[in-house]
């Protein structure tokens, strides 16, 4: 046995340096475990996702007439998104952001953000997922402007955004452009949204958003969920066009809401289990690490 020992600790040492390895994988990991009470709001809560830093801050913005009545709130529910098995352990709530445009006559545009500070910005090529769901009365046939989305630094990932009032899926750095996809998503039912900002073979910066719901995610998964196998088994699937100049992917991870051109127009987003990693895996079917 005690010739055995070394060998043993030297697995063990191997063992746990393979288990940091996987853990640094994770670059922001934010599954919205709080003490907190059902709707209360987030903003001035401590931030303890791991990749995150300070207080959430949460912001409206309305339209520049004096004294408009549009309204927004970012609040925490102590029942989170649940998804499909293969998806990473699920802990936690998670956050409400919603934005209700102002009157006809009294300043309609509205965004509700809700923010936090990364703690570093992560490096080309990384992946970034979330879940989210749309409220009952999400508008699906798409008359006005909207954007529900996050930002991380320049990068934007809009599972909704509003193109020739249509509902499209778009990805951008500093906007959704390139290829923007149609997508109307049903209400109340949860998806996930999984990107990848990488730099193409000109060394320019592109990003490439797909979403799945729980079956089109079961069915991938099935496949041996190989990234090459994203494009068939997503619901949708949009990109960005290359990006030359600085591409700033630090400073803050903001969710967002606008709600504009609907008359009084509330639009809803819940959100939950926000990674960011190195690897697909890390942000789809691997162990996200638990606070």
């Amino acid at each position: 046995m005690k010739a055995n020992l070394p060998n043993f600790l030297a697995a063990a040492l191997a063992a746990l340096a393979m288990a940091a390895v996987s853990r640094a994988d994770i670059l922001v990991y934010e599954p919205f475990a709080y003490s907190l009470a059902d709707e209360t709001p987030l903003t001035g809560t401590p931030v303890t996702a791991t990749g995150l830093s300070g207080k959430y801050s949460a912001s409206i913005k309305t339209n520049t007439f004096a004294g408009s009545d549009g309204t927004g709130s970012a609040h925490f529910s102590a029942v989170g998104l649940g998804f499909e098995r293969n998806f990473h352990p699920v802990s936690g709530g998670a956050a409400v952001i919603s934005a209700t445009a102002g009157s006809a006559q009294n300043g309609m545009p509205t965004t509700e953000t809700l923010l936090a500070k990364l703690s570093g910005a992560p490096s080309p090529p990384f992946y970034c997922s979330f879940l989210f769901k749309f409220a009952a009365d999400f508008p699906t046939n798409n008359n006005g402007s909207t954007f529900v989305g996050l930002k991380v630094g320049d990068l934007v990932i809009a599972p909704n955004w509003n193109d020739k009032f249509t509902n499209v899926a778009g990805i951008g750095l500093g906007a959704p452009e390139g290829v923007l996809t149609r997508f109307d998503p049903f209400a109340e039912t949860v998806f996930l949204a999984v990107a990848k900002a990488f730099k193409n073979e000109a060394g320019l910066m592109q990003a490439t958003l797909w979403i799945f719901d729980q079956s089109s995610f079961e069915a991938w998964c099935k496949d041996g969920a190989k990234e090459e196998g994203l494009s068939k088994f997503a619901q949708v699937q949009t990109a960005s066009s290359p990006k030359s100049g600085n591409v700033n992917l630090g400073e803050s991870c903001k969710f967002e809401v606008f709600s504009g051109n609907f008359a009084s127009h509330n639009i809803t987003m819940t959100v939950d289990e926000l990674v960011v990693g190195t690897t697909l895996a890390d942000v789809t079917t691997g162990s996200a690490p638990k606070k």
